[in-house]
């Protein structure tokens, strides 16, 4: 009589703990991006830099193509005064404005075309000379508040505030809310911005950054550009976290 041959069989319950093992492996914090959610924003009536694509897109990428917007370093009040550092700083920021990057998910680099929130604030900071810099939102804050010092202002609704007195251009601008994160965060933290100062024209507030959905001169932009500087509405999901100086780099006497 014939036996058929015994086969060894790898029980399901490994099968599935393998699997988890695989797919439940976080990202490192330090590459893990966040997309900031579209807000909404009044009909477009300012000029704009021409929109384009690039050939270097990953595969995963954002379609929109860049509506951003800049301004010269000359129009923001008082920049003279600014330590040079800090001028250095703002130039090359604005700098950024006019290369038609739109905001890519995951991207840290120009040569992808875009970059997120976090990306174009870690590329900035590493591309001027600052060490350790963090690539993720919260984990900018966290270093902001570990070598500098962050002013909280969780629940204030107008920058006329004294939570903001302390508010100087070279300032890091932190918020929460602005999206769903891939993993528990210690601190809240979703999206980042630098401060830049007051426009001299109108003290209208202008910050520098990306994001797909906030708005410079009412209009809606998407990539790395200028924005006004505006707080979210109060009881919605998103909120304004705090700001503190960027560590190493001269601080501004007045607030601006």
């Amino acid at each position: 009589m014939n036996r058929l041959p015994i086969i060894s069989i790898i029980s399901l319950a490994s099968i599935l703990t393998i699997a988890v093992k695989r797919d439940g492996a976080a990202a490192p914090p330090s590459s893990e991006p966040e997309h900031e959610q579209a807000l909404p924003q009044q009909v477009e009536t300012s000029s704009t830099v021409t929109p384009r694509t690039s050939p270097l897109d990953p595969v995963k990428h954002d379609p929109k193509t860049a509506e951003v917007s800049t301004l010269a370093a000359e129009e923001l009040a008082d920049f003279d005064s600014y330590p040079p550092a800090l001028q250095d700083l703002v130039r090359q920021a604005l700098k950024l404005t006019t290369k038609n990057l739109r905001y890519q998910y995951g991207s840290a680099d120009p040569a992808n075309g875009g970059m997120d929130c976090s990306g174009t604030i870690y590329y900035l900071l590493k591309n001027n000379g600052f060490k350790n810099v963090p690539r993720q939102s919260d984990d900018i804050c966290r270093w902001v508040m570990r070598d500098s010092v962050l002013n909280l202002t969780e629940g204030k609704s107008s920058l006329k505030d004294n939570a903001f007195s302390l508010l100087r251009p070279g300032c890091l601008l932190f918020w929460t809310g602005t999206t769903d994160t891939a993993t528990n965060r210690e601190l809240p933290v979703t999206h980042v911005m630098l401060y830049l100062g007051k426009r001299k024209s109108d003290a209208k507030p202008i910050v520098f950054g990306s994001s797909d959905g906030r708005s410079f001169e009412d209009q809606r932009r998407n990539g790395v550009s200028v924005f006004d500087f505006q707080l979210p509405l109060a009881g919605g999901r998103s909120a304004f976290y705090g700001y503190g100086p960027i560590p190493g780099l001269p601080f501004t006497e007045k607030a601006k």
